[in-house]
């Protein structure tokens, strides 16, 4: 076990990293970027969370380098699929940990659409960006649905308790 909190530890101190890379390149600021990253690295929740088994850790880790994986397709044109498909491939990883994540995932991809609307010429361009992001994000979730599909027969894409926690949290007399 001790291992399994060590790495844990790695990937919160790479999710540092990334919450620093982020914010350089949404403000183009070294010291923002500093501040920012000082600032997480003494945030309580990502502290606490971090020395438990819980797919919190993972989640965070995931989900950061994603988002900074699409701040850089919007920012710098090169290589622009690639960083779309595995940004997307990121964010289909986290949405096995977390499937609230992929609520995410169908914003982005309309936001890809509409922000390439100055740089492509075509409505196609832009529809095949989003295609490629999505199809990444999708590509981690099918050996999850056919496993889940062989199981219980019925399509689950990713958990089979997701409709019982959605009643549970939302239903008439759920408190909070």
């Amino acid at each position: 076990v001790l291992w399994v909190h060590l790495i844990q530890s790695v990937l919160g101190a790479l999710s540092v990293v990334a919450v620093c890379l982020i914010s350089g390149e949404a403000s183009k600021s070294r010291r923002i970027s500093w501040i920012a990253g000082i600032l997480a690295c003494f945030y309580m929740p990502l502290i606490f969370f971090e020395h438990f088994l819980l797919g919190e850790t993972l989640s965070i880790f995931f989900n950061l380098w994603a988002i900074y994986l699409s701040i850089r397709a919007i920012q710098e044109p090169r290589h622009v699929r690639w960083k779309l498909f595995f940004s997307g491939l990121i964010f289909g990883v986290s949405s096995l940990l977390r499937p609230n994540t992929f609520l995410a995932v169908f914003a982005l991809a309309f936001y890809f659409y509409y922000f390439f609307k100055s740089r492509m010429q075509t409505q196609l361009q832009r529809l095949i960006l989003a295609f490629i992001f999505l199809a990444g994000a999708v590509l981690p979730l099918v050996p999850v649905a056919l496993r889940n599909y062989y199981l219980y027969k019925d399509f689950l894409p990713v958990s089979a308790v997701g409709g019982i926690n959605l009643y549970m949290g939302n239903n008439p007399s759920a408190d909070g």
